[in-house]
């Protein structure tokens, strides 16, 4: 912390555009007062709660400081429907107001990156529906309170939702250049059935796929911070929650947070996500839901569930979409089938003798079935219906030794007096 603390005074803010200068380093030094503060504050087996309160102070004060600078803003253009996409899928960043550093990437100046293959594509890992279902509907409210909301279909999941969803997950009725027809999404391979939008560039130009630059730090980030660390300290306010998340939710096109009415009423879903949580539980768990959605895919969940001491939320294996059983189903949002599902017994038929939806478009054929057997698509209760399952694994997180590394074997010869910590 010193030495952080000896960057953010010394390091220059004038600096080449790349590079980090005097408000990256603010960014890590508020990221890394903000981890510690809470790792200490909810994990009582360090006995160190104690000085949990001085690095949230410090969190605070860092965060507060560089939004009092008034060198950035969140990016808003007025176009809740585009605005958050735009951060991820740009050619150039540099004079974005949110961005506090980027990496430029530029295919003429031998500089470049397509992260196309591995954002979205068949791959074994996948969005999860518990993260779809983090998302607050439109007008504010909680999707989890929606009737039967756990056994919504595809198209239905998506409708009335907050803008950035679809904006990080593939959509009904969203096209992939330079297909004109709706993408149908692919359900095989272990696969939830979602797809990952958030950082596709939708082109097929070389140039623009290796274009694309990388908001390594953004301002979004700074405000969160600053509200969580004023949460856990109790002190947070609701002046201080609009020039903070709500900011954030502006941008979205959602309502405010209010503080009072988040403390009165806390989400039980997220409750029960995070039952450690107790003093102003409501607006904590709120902010929580904004870091997930705003940062999802950005590589801060894990790290953000060890400091929270949530790590038993990583036991839980990834669903994916709903199916009520074997049968036709529209994936585009046009209300004509795009799939259908038959029993993994049953024989796909060939081409030519594939049934046609009204459009005169062949269904896309899955054999389904219980995880485990030869079907392709898995779903919980097999011909029966339920989610998308992806593993059969037993997961287990022991408590507190996998918040925890060992300390590496040659080390313990070297010096017999280190001993290993929670069980290692």
């Amino acid at each position: 912390m010193a030495d952080l603390d000896f960057a953010y005074k010394n390091v220059r803010e004038s600096v080449p555009a790349g590079t980090p200068g005097k408000w990256a380093v603010a960014t890590l030094y508020a990221r890394a007062a903000l981890y510690e503060g809470t790792y200490r504050k909810y994990h009582n087996e360090l006995n160190l709660s104690g000085s949990a309160n001085a690095f949230l102070e410090t969190a605070a004060r860092i965060s507060g400081e560089i939004i009092a600078s008034k060198k950035f803003t969140i990016y808003n253009t007025g176009k809740p429907e585009q605005d958050y996409a735009t951060l991820f899928s740009s050619q150039d960043l540099t004079a974005n107001s949110e961005v506090i550093l980027v990496n430029i990437f530029d295919l003429n100046k031998s500089k470049s990156q397509n992260v196309n293959s591995t954002v979205f594509g068949d791959y074994e890992q996948a969005p999860a529906k518990d993260l779809l279902q983090t998302y607050l509907m439109k007008d504010g409210s909680r999707f989890t309170d929606v009737a039967n909301y756990a056994q919504l279909g595809f198209v239905a999941e998506f409708k009335n939702r907050d803008p950035r969803m679809s904006q990080t997950m593939v959509y009904p009725g969203w096209i992939r250049v330079p297909d004109p027809t709706p993408y149908i999404q692919r359900l095989n391979k272990n696969f939830t059935g979602y797809h990952q939008l958030k950082g596709y560039v939708n082109s097929t130009d070389n140039a623009i796929l290796n274009g694309v630059d990388f908001p390594v730090y953004r301002y979004a980030e700074i405000l969160l911070t600053y509200a969580e660390a004023l949460a856990e300290l109790g002190t947070l306010t609701q002046a201080q929650l609009d020039q903070s998340i709500n900011l954030l939710r502006k941008r979205a096109g959602l309502p405010d947070l209010n503080l009072a009415a988040a403390n009165a009423n806390p989400d039980p879903a997220l409750q029960l996500q995070y039952p450690n949580v107790t003093a102003n539980a409501g607006v904590i768990l709120e902010i929580r839901r904004e870091r997930r959605v705003e940062y999802a895919f950005e590589n801060m969940r894990f790290d953000d569930l060890m400091r929270w001491k949530a790590g038993k939320l990583l036991t839980t294996s990834p669903q994916g979409m709903y199916f009520a059983g074997l049968g036709k189903y529209d994936l585009t949002g046009d209300g004509v089938d795009d799939i259908i599902l038959i029993d993994r017994t049953a024989t796909i038929p060939g081409e030519d003798q594939k049934e046609k939806n009204s459009l005169g478009v062949k269904l896309i054929y899955y054999r389904t079935g219980l995880i485990g057997t030869d079907a392709t698509v898995y779903l919980k209760n097999g011909n029966n219906g339920g989610n998308i399952v992806t593993e059969n694994v037993t997961r287990n997180f022991e408590e507190p030794k996998f918040y925890y590394r060992p300390i590496p074997q040659q080390q313990v010869i070297l010096n017999p007096k280190l001993k290993q910590i929670f069980g290692w």
